[in-house]
């Protein structure tokens, strides 16, 4: 039995390097999640501005084709 912070007693069958390898493999998961969710994010930023040059583009185009 192991306790954690006083007199909270914690039954388990697993061996403590079960507990440590879980929380380790968790770690990197959430690690992994937090890496793919900002890169998303990054590549949605550069595709808004990819979109907003392409309409400044457009309307440079339009102007001058309706200009002359």
């Amino acid at each position: 039995m192991v306790r954690i912070t006083g007199n909270l007693p914690v039954k388990t069958r697993l061996p403590m390097i079960a507990w440590v390898a879980a929380g380790l493999v968790k770690g990197f998961s959430i690690a992994s999640s937090l890496g793919h969710l900002t890169a998303s994010a990054v590549g949605a930023a550069k595709a808004e501005q990819a979109q907003y040059a392409g309409v400044i583009y457009l309307l440079g185009f339009l102007r001058t084709v309706l200009s002359g």
